[in-house]
């Protein structure tokens, strides 16, 4: 995900009501989705039938959805993007040596504190 040759298109709302509709199945109290996002949603072919903020928009709606069932946390992961305009918990890895130093860490307190919750 850090070069940039690959295209990178994604549909993050879509992707987070699919994680979530996993989820559900799982026998589990309390569930943790981790999105890793290069910054916003995109994917040409919804884009050229649809407003410019149509991905961003679903992707607002549906983690306010996401905000009201106490069962899911939500948190993000910026690949050299600050996402925390959407993912409230979020950290950002710069480059691929910082999934040791600064994802694993975040994991762990995103599993411990949605435990908690």
């Amino acid at each position: 995900m850090f070069l940039p040759d690959i295209l990178k298109e994604n549909v993050d709302g879509e992707a987070i009501l699919w994680a979530a509709e996993r989820a559900r199945k799982a026998d589990s109290k309390r569930h943790l989705i981790v999105v890793v996002s290069d910054g916003a949603p995109v994917d040409d072919s919804t884009l050229a039938r649809n407003n410019p903020d149509f991905l961003w928009d679903h992707l607002v709606s549906v983690m306010a959805e996401m905000a009201t069932d106490e069962t899911f946390s939500v948190v993000g992961v910026g690949l050299d993007h600050n996402v925390q305009q959407i993912y409230k918990r979020s950290t950002e890895l710069k480059f691929f040596g910082d999934v040791e130093k600064l994802f694993l860490p975040f994991l762990v307190k995103q599993i411990s504190d949605t435990i908690a919750d």
